[in-house]
């Protein structure tokens, strides 16, 4: 996975998502409304997050078969909790970046009064039945905890930023156990240690309910089956991103919780690299036990990569091939797809398998319109029985 601190990664963004809450909500401890003191219901096996709360609750309005709790950013809308707790399913809250990009400082951490301790007093009174912590582990560990807590060059923590985390992650689990009977507290990682960092978190004591493994466009088989063994009452959570991490192997019950990341596709939640255009469709049908996508191509471009500027015509690679092996059909045809500032300036149109094709840039072409991230270059590929698979994309800055 990319660092979580580099301007391009997703967790990063998701980092300074996550805690704009903070920016926006009064700190003081509300009382509590009679959805947090009943008892808190469990995440389950399927969690679907979205940005936006309108499409939480269309979600949620619609066929949601599978799925057993839903989170969306901001957590903190009584109306469509309730919505998702009449469905039967439970609300999972988090809280981005609180030490990893310094959104909270050391004295914020350990201090119950502070605005930190006000987002979860907020959490619990809107109906929260669990919260994760995301990404703790980052560069600001060295302004919050000291020089030696964080070791730069592997994006972990040493064992005195280990403690120091612990010592606040158990606080707030505490804190928010307290406030809603049954919930659940838990810590998301991917880069900054992964695995490695909850095995050394729950060895320094860490209280977590559950441990969440971020896997950022990639494909790992059991990858929590060190914690599971060591710590058989910690339950475990996949964060995905993208089709391919569905298809890996894993068995559906080879994690407690599989959570889905960003399935209304956010362009900031997710600014590269590999965007699916298929990510929403294909995670209904795993909630709902159907992985017969895994069984088709999957298209990845696979150069340029986001964020390289395009200022004349350019040449892409895409990639095209099974997701399990051995490959289960025979590839047929291929084919691209450009999209320009929201408009489609190519159709599908054919290309070589595994060829390079030309994309076009300049006023009037496949790339016409100059700015970040506006045209968006899609592959994808279709069995020799006619049968279309994964369709994914890669996104361009363009000047011109």
């Amino acid at each position: 996975m990319p660092s979580v601190f580099a301007t391009t990664n997703a967790a990063s963004w998701r980092a300074w998502l996550g805690v704009l809450g903070l920016l926006a909500v009064s700190f003081a401890a509300p009382p509590l409304f009679a959805e947090s003191s009943t008892h808190a219901r469990p995440l389950g096996r399927m969690n679907f997050w979205f940005y936006s709360p309108d499409a939480a609750e269309a979600f949620v309005a619609g066929d949601h078969r599978g799925v057993t709790s839903v989170s969306y950013s901001g957590q903190s809308k009584p109306l469509v909790n309730r919505k998702i707790h009449d469905k039967g399913m439970a609300v999972l809250a988090g809280m981005g970046g609180v030490i990893s990009v310094k959104k909270i400082s050391a004295e914020e951490l350990l201090h119950a009064g502070s605005a930190a301790y006000g987002l979860l007093n907020i959490f619990a009174r809107d109906g929260a039945d669990a919260i994760y912590v995301d990404e703790p582990v980052g560069p600001s560990l060295i302004n919050e905890c000291g020089a030696d807590c964080y070791d730069a060059p592997h994006l972990q923590a040493t064992a005195k930023g280990v403690e120091f985390i612990v010592t606040a992650m158990n606080k707030w689990g505490d804190y928010f156990r307290a406030l809603v009977p049954g919930g659940k507290f838990g810590v998301c990682v991917g880069d900054g240690g992964g695995v490695a960092f909850h095995l050394m978190a729950l060895r320094a004591g860490l209280r977590e309910d559950f441990a969440c493994f971020e896997e950022y466009g990639g494909a790992h088989y059991h990858p929590l089956d060190g914690v599971k063994k060591e710590f058989p009452s910690v339950k475990t959570m996949l964060l995905v991103y993208n089709t391919l991490a569905l298809c890996s192997g894993n068995e559906i019950d080879a994690f407690d919780t599989w959570g889905f990341w960003n399935l209304d596709s956010h362009q900031a939640w997710i600014p590269g690299p590999r965007g699916d255009a298929d990510w929403f469709e294909n995670a209904k049908r795993f909630a709902r036990g159907d992985t017969s996508f895994c069984l088709k191509p999957l298209s990845q471009v696979m150069k340029p990569i986001t964020w390289d500027v395009q200022k004349r015509d350019f040449q892409v690679t895409a990639d095209d091939g099974p997701m399990r092996r051995p490959p289960p059909f025979t590839l047929g045809k291929c084919e691209y797809r450009v999209v320009s500032n929201g408009r489609e300036t190519v159709p599908w149109r054919a290309r070589g398998c595994g060829q390079p094709f030309t994309v076009t840039v300049g006023a009037g072409r496949d790339c016409g319109d100059k700015g970040p991230l506006t045209c968006f270059v899609h592959v994808r590929a279709w069995t020799s029985k006619n049968e279309v698979g994964d369709a994914q994309y890669e996104k361009f800055n363009i000047d011109y």
